[in-house]
């Protein structure tokens, strides 16, 4: 099956494309098996995990799956560059925590993964009165 071959992904930055290598497999005798050829596609960066500290006391721990109104794992390819994300405030100062980059992201996680890279965010943060903020629909 696909699942039993390893995927290994280079990011050719100056162009932004993503290339997934060949992937290959061994049956039981040892023979070599060409699963897909190589896959190429745009890279679009973006964040994974955007989240602020949840209501309830500094000392509460929650997981960043499921998502939730602190945020949490919020892998959508939508998160990227220049996106607008509003989250409301729970503590003093907000405590934001950001992480979990992607080179390139579909609609979520669909097998529990994404092409992890490292990198550099510049964001810009701002407090909205609750009366200037748009009720959610």
């Amino acid at each position: 099956s696909l699942s039993d071959c390893t995927r290994f992904f280079d990011l050719d930055e100056e162009r932004k494309v993503v290339t997934m290598r060949e992937c290959t497999s061994h049956d039981n005798g040892g023979n070599r098996n060409n699963r897909i050829g190589a896959i190429s596609f745009p890279a679009s960066p973006m964040l994974g995990v955007i989240g602020i500290a949840p209501s309830g006391g500094t000392s509460v721990s929650i997981p960043t799956m499921p998502a939730g109104r602190h945020g949490g794992n919020l892998d959508d390819r939508m998160n990227g560059i220049g996106s607008t994300i509003y989250l409301p405030v729970n503590q003093p100062g907000g405590l934001l925590s950001i992480g979990d980059m992607h080179a390139s992201q579909g609609d979520g996680e669909i097998c529990g993964t994404g092409i992890e890279i490292s990198g550099v965010v510049e964001l810009s943060c701002r407090v909205l009165k609750k009366d200037s903020v748009a009720p959610a629909l």
